[in-house]
């Protein structure tokens, strides 16, 4: 599935747009937020805060 994500300016080195902070990301059906984090290679302690649209997440919620 396409989703787009949004990161904060000093994740943007994690970007595989080249460093733009929104990008479109295909990923894996059933991927859960901390899935996404794993692909682009963020370490975890950087991503202590994550939003799914409005909503806070712990990073196991499912994305869609």
């Amino acid at each position: 599935m396409k989703i787009r994500v949004e990161l904060k300016q000093y994740l943007d080195q994690y970007s595989p747009s080249g460093g733009d902070n929104a990008f479109d990301y295909e990923i894996a059906d059933g991927a859960t937020a901390w899935d996404l984090i794993r692909k682009l290679g963020v370490p975890q302690e950087l991503a202590s805060v994550m939003t799914i649209g409005d909503d806070a997440t712990d990073g196991t919620r499912v994305l869609t």
